[in-house]
C-alpha cells in the first residue's frame, strides 16, 4: 500500500498540528498538498508545523504552495513552522530567499500524536 503524500496528526501539547509531507512537493502533489493545508488552516489550531522531512524533491510549484500557507496562516494569526527540511529543500529556501520568512526548526515539536 503506497503511503499518502500528505499525513496530518496532532501534537502532545493540543494547540499545535504537524503536516508532515513525503516524497515530493511539486507540480503533481501541490493540490494534494495545498488542499490539506487549507483544511488545516480552518481548523482552529495555534501552531501548525509543516514536517519537509521525507521531501526528496521540492519545485517552484510546492514552494508556492508554501508560501500560500504561510499568507494564510499570517492572516488567521496562526504560527506556522517548516520543520526538518532536507538538504535540497533548505537550499532552494535560501536561494529563493524565503529562508526568511519562514520560522525553520531542525525538529518537529515531540510527542506527536495519532492522525488528526
Amino acid at each position: 500500500m503506497a503511503r499518502s503524500v500528505v499525513e496530518v496528526r496532532a501534537a502532545e501539547d493540543s494547540r499545535t498540528v504537524i503536516v508532515a509531507v513525503h516524497d515530493a512537493l511539486d507540480l503533481q502533489s501541490a493540490p494534494v498538498v495545498r488542499e490539506s493545508l487549507g483544511e488545516v488552516l480552518g481548523q482552529g489550531w495555534e501552531v501548525i508545523v509543516i514536517d519537509l522531512h521525507d521531501v526528496e524533491f521540492m519545485d517552484s510549484t510546492g514552494l508556492g504552495v508554501l508560501i500560500g500557507a504561510r499568507r494564510r496562516s499570517q492572516d488567521a494569526g496562526i504560527k506556522l513552522i517548516l520543520a526538518r527540511p532536507g538538504r535540497a529543500t533548505h537550499r532552494l529556501l535560501v536561494m529563493t530567499g524565503m529562508h526568511r520568512h519562514f520560522k525553520i526548526s531542525k525538529k518537529v515539536p515531540s510527542g506527536a500524536g495519532t492522525a488528526a
